[in-house]
C-alpha cells in the first residue's frame, strides 16, 4: 500500500478546497478506493498507485478553479470526481473557468456547477435563443441572470431587459397597490433575488436607473 500527502498552505485554503464539506473527502475516497485521512492543512491519501493518482488528480483540479478565483461546492467536486473516475479526458478545472462568468468585479464569478449547466452555459455563450428546461432549483434563472450580466459588462450588449410572466403559483395575489415596478415586484423576485447576489446594492440601483437594466413583465413586452 502506497501513501501520498497533499499539503496546502493553510487549513483555511483546504476547507474551502473541499466545499467546507468533509463528505467530500469521503466521496473522493469511496470513488477510488482509498483511505483519506485530513488534518490541519494536508491530505493524505493511502491506497494503490493507480488509485492514489487519480484521487490527486480531482485535487488539483480543484485547486486550480480555486487558485483562479472560483468558489468551490460539493456538487463541483462531484463533478470533477465524475469526470476523472470516466477518465474521458476532458479536464473539468479548464471548462469551468472558461465559462466562468463575471457580474461586480467585487463578488466572485459565478461558476457551471453539474455536467448540465456547464453544457448550458456553453449553449447560451453560443447561441441566440436558449431554452433551458428542468425543475425547481437547477440553476436556470440565476446562470440565465449571471450570463446577461457578463454580457453587459464585457460590453457585447448595450442593454440587459430581464422579464418573467406575471403568473401566480396557486392562489391569487389579488390587487397590489403601489406603481407598476410594486406591482409586480413579487412575481419578478426570483430575478431580483439573483441580481442583488451577483451585483452590489449601488451598482444595481445605478444600471437600473441608467437603463442598462430594464426589468418588465411579460405582458408589458412590445
Amino acid at each position: 500500500m502506497s501513501v501520498a500527502t497533499l499539503t496546502y498552505e493553510t487549513p483555511q485554503f483546504l476547507h474551502k478546497l473541499i466545499g467546507n464539506d468533509l463528505g467530500s473527502l469521503r466521496l473522493v475516497g469511496e470513488t477510488f478506493g482509498v483511505n483519506v485521512t485530513s488534518r490541519e492543512g494536508w491530505v493524505r491519501l493511502e491506497g494503490e498507485d493507480a488509485r492514489i493518482a487519480s484521487a490527486r488528480e480531482v485535487f488539483m483540479q480543484l485547486e486550480k478553479v480555486r487558485r483562479q478565483g472560483g468558489e468551490i461546492s460539493t456538487g463541483m467536486v462531484r463533478l470533477v470526481t465524475e469526470s476523472v473516475q470516466r477518465e474521458s479526458g476532458d479536464a473539468p478545472a479548464e471548462a469551468i473557468m472558461h465559462l466562468k462568468l463575471h457580474g461586480s468585479s467585487k463578488r466572485p464569478p459565478v461558476l457551471a456547477k453539474t455536467r448540465s449547466q456547464i453544457a448550458y452555459v456553453q449553449a447560451m455563450r453560443e447561441c441566440e435563443v436558449v431554452f433551458g428546461v428542468g425543475p425547481a432549483g437547477t440553476g436556470k434563472t440565476y446562470l440565465a441572470m449571471a450570463q446577461g450580466l457578463h454580457c453587459l459588462k464585457e460590453k457585447s450588449v448595450q442593454r440587459l431587459v430581464l422579464t418573467r410572466p406575471a403568473v401566480e403559483a396557486g392562489e391569487a395575489l389579488g390587487f397590489l397597490p403601489g406603481d407598476l415596478k410594486e406591482k409586480i415586484f413579487p412575481y419578478l423576485r426570483p430575478l431580483y433575488d439573483a441580481l442583488y447576489d451577483m451585483l452590489e446594492p449601488e451598482e444595481a440601483e445605478r444600471l437600473i436607473e441608467r437603463g442598462s437594466i430594464e426589468i418588465a413583465p411579460l405582458a408589458y413586452m412590445r
